[in-house]
């Protein structure tokens, strides 16, 4: 990857990953994915790390120790945000995870109490939200 991070590098690296993903080959995800936090890590600006990291986290979602990994750095991103995008970005991701109490529990104690909160209660109370699709 060049040098200078780039959110923009960050989820296009989503692809190949969650190509990956989709066809069983978990390890090889696992292999190339610390290099791509990495390069997420060193983006200075926490909104634009947290934008790259929530399409990171739909082109892994399939490899749990993958999405584990890549939820951490988001709840850390939204964290360090002083922006209104942190707690949208956590409400829909609590959704995406609504098979995965535990995960939804974490995203959950990162998301202060407020309407993004109960939306995303509403819509896990539904049955959750799907990660987007990458092929068709």
């Amino acid at each position: 990857m060049d040098a200078r991070p780039s959110a923009p590098v960050i989820q296009l690296a989503a692809w190949p990953l969650h190509a990956l993903a989709e066809r069983g080959l978990d390890g090889e995800c696992m292999s190339k994915l610390p290099g791509v936090i990495d390069h997420a890590r060193r983006l200075t600006n926490p909104v634009n790390r947290l934008d790259a990291l929530e399409q990171l986290l739909h082109g892994v979602f399939p490899v749990e120790p993958a999405r584990r990994l890549v939820l951490g750095e988001l709840i850390a991103a939204c964290r360090a945000a002083s922006s209104w995008k942190a707690p949208r970005c956590l409400a829909r991701t609590a959704t995406l995870l609504g098979g995965a109490p535990d995960d939804v529990a974490r995203v959950l104690a990162a998301l202060p109490e407020g309407p993004h909160r109960r939306q995303a209660e509403r819509v896990l109370a539904a049955g959750g939200a799907r990660p987007r699709r990458f092929f068709v």
